[in-house]
Order: structure tokens, then sequence, then C-alpha cells
């Protein structure tokens, strides 16, 4: 894999991994204007098709809850497709994790994220069925 990206409007440079998985690498990244960001990269075909309905079930999620869900969901910057595989860009969350965030937001909004969540499970469960 190279050590670039290239999308249609910027250039990133990984700087290192953060997870591998069975369908994907993710890395952290900075583009020309030092930008971070997190890069999500497909390993195969049936990785470009995962990756492609994940993005597209995040899109939808912020779509319906608008800026309600803006605190519990990654915001996608960019998705696409280069010679390495499909790929998503996110912006960095490295302030705290789930467990740390959840406790120090009020009980209701807790109740959302859990909402949230089990909506996305599901939407997932119903598309990784269809899938198999």
């Amino acid at each position: 894999m190279s050590t670039t990206l290239k999308t249609s409007s910027h250039t990133y440079l990984l700087e290192s991994q953060l997870a591998v998985g069975g369908q994907a690498v993710v890395f952290r990244a900075v583009d020309e204007q030092k930008q971070q960001v997190v890069v999500k990269i497909s390993k195969d075909v049936e990785g470009n098709e995962r990756l492609e309905r994940e993005s597209k079930e995040i899109q939808a999620l912020s779509q319906r809850h608008g800026e309600e869900a803006a605190a519990w969901l990654v915001r996608i910057l960019d998705t696409g497709k280069t010679s390495e595989g499909r790929f998503f860009l996110v912006e960095p969350e490295y302030s705290c994790n789930l467990k740390q965030w959840l406790q120090d937001r009020p009980l209701k909004e807790r109740l959302y994220a859990a909402m949230l969540t089990c909506k996305a499970v599901d939407r997932l469960h119903r598309g990784v069925r269809g899938w198999r």
C-alpha cells in the first residue's frame, strides 16, 4: 500500500496505521494544509462493498437525525475509490473513548445515543443478513 492517498481534491499522507480488520485498514492521515483526518481503506472487493454500505449508513443516519446526531456520529468528509480500493475520510476524534464521553453527558443525551446506536446496528444487521 502506498503512503499517500490521492482524492479529487487533496493528497493525504498516511502517517500511521490505527487499526486493521478483515475488510479494511484505518490510518491517521494529514493533508497538504496539515488537517488531520482518519482514512478507512478497504482491502478487497468484498471490503469495497461493505465500506460503501457503511459510509451510506453513516450518511443516512446523519441526514435523518440532523444536528442532534452530530455529537454521536462521525462526519464523513469524503468517499471514493482509488487503485487501493474504496475509502472514506472522517474527522479524527481522539479526545476520549466512548465510555468517558457518555459519562460526561446528561441521561437524555445518553439515551438518545443508545437509540441511534440500536438503529445503526439494526440497519447493519438487515444489510448483513441479505449479504450472507
